[in-house]
């Protein structure tokens, strides 16, 4: 399957719960910049999630604020 930049894909992810290993399908974005030649077919992906943590120096302001 082709991918190109900005595509979200949906793959299996790994966690432990007390039950063991489990997968769970969650969201990434494709940021490989494949216009590039490159040598490897590898792609980076970051994932997506809605998840935030008070303090993260790295967060992103919220674009769509929730009605609390």
């Amino acid at each position: 399957m082709n991918y190109k930049r900005g595509d979200v894909v949906l793959l299996p992810f790994p966690f432990i719960t007390t039950g063991g290993a489990k997968q769970k399908a969650r969201p990434a974005l494709i940021i490989s910049d494949h216009s590039i030649p490159r040598r490897f077919h590898d792609l980076i992906l970051v994932g997506i999630t809605s998840q935030r943590i008070e303090g993260d120096k790295f967060a992103c302001p919220q674009l769509f604020p929730s009605a609390a």
